[in-house]
């Protein structure tokens, strides 16, 4: 126990403050980094819609005054340079608004689940454990104290059968659900298939956890010590860790629905920029901007040269 305490001393006071903190400084970083993004992506789209209107107000100008000047209703070259300007103004802004939409979802739907749900994850493997060495100190209050404090960064205040039959109330009315916490914060972020369901069954799973704990502490202290710890270890259904792998397999399952929508929200930003055949917003630009240039050169030269 000597040996013991002191890696778990090592664990706790030095392991996972650390690792918290780094991750929390990465967090941070990544949320920084998404607000400037975005706010770039929203500000290059109105810029292209900007520039792009007034180079059609030049173009439709010019073909007012040649029209007027020369008697010609109708420059081919003029018109195929405007239709052209309103496709690559159309291209560019919805191809931006379409990977600006991209990034919003792997940021917000997908990445602040994933979050607090590896968070929710960490925190409840060691606040099992926690339950554990509660019986192996034999009743030690610092493991069912960092018990208690652990599991109310999942669910604050602990969630009850009762609680968890009104959730669906909430979650389909997209309200916030009635605690905080990692689980809350997933409730209150259901947006893919399947998610619904296994966020409503993670919470259901993590409120019969709680339960058999009170069953735990409750057994020990009435002296029936060999019960509580079959209870506390065991698998079968109405046990401890029956319980707590259910919930835990939930868990996983979220995090690799989001971590899937959270990929794929990627790959549809290099999409959207690079097209699926390699032709992007990048490409198409220059390319377009070249050809409108040499259609407006091509429709004006005639009318110039009549004045040589």
């Amino acid at each position: 126990m000597t040996a013991f305490n002191q890696a778990d001393d090592l664990i706790h006071n030095t392991l996972f403050p650390a690792a918290n903190q780094l991750a929390s400084i990465n967090n941070d970083a990544l949320t920084q980094s998404y607000q400037t993004h975005r706010s770039t992506g929203i500000v290059m789209a109105i810029v292209v819609a900007i520039a792009g209107l007034a180079l059609v107000g030049v173009l439709v100008a010019t073909q007012v005054f040649l029209s007027r000047r020369t008697r010609r209703t109708f420059n081919p070259f003029l018109i195929v340079a405007t239709v052209l300007t309103l496709v690559l103004i159309g291209e560019i802004a919805g191809t931006l608004g379409a990977a600006n939409e991209h990034l919003r979802g792997a940021k917000q739907d997908a990445y602040d689940s994933i979050y607090a749900l590896t968070s929710a994850r960490a925190v409840s493997y060691d606040a099992n454990a926690d339950e554990s060495l509660w019986l192996l100190a034999q009743d030690d209050p610092r493991y069912e104290t960092s018990f208690m404090t652990k599991t109310r960064q999942i669910s604050d205040p602990w969630l009850t059968d009762a609680a968890v039959k009104s959730l669906p109330q909430y979650v389909d009315a997209h309200q916030l659900v009635p605690f905080s916490g990692y689980l809350a914060n997933e409730l209150n972020n259901i947006t893919f298939l399947g998610e619904r369901e296994a966020a409503l069954n993670a919470a259901t799973y993590w409120a019969k956890y709680l339960a058999i704990d009170g069953q735990i502490r409750g057994l020990d202290r009435s002296g029936d010590h060999a019960g509580t710890v079959a209870l506390d270890i065991g698998t079968n259904e109405g046990q401890s860790n029956w319980a707590f792998d259910t919930y835990d397999q939930y868990v996983a399952q979220l995090i690799d629905i989001n971590q899937q929508a959270f990929d794929g929200s990627i790959q549809a930003i290099f999409t959207d920029l690079g097209g699926t055949t390699g032709i992007g917003a990048d490409t198409l630009l220059p390319i377009f901007s070249l050809l409108i240039v040499a259609l407006v050169w091509f429709g004006l030269q005639p009318r110039i040269a009549e004045y040589r």
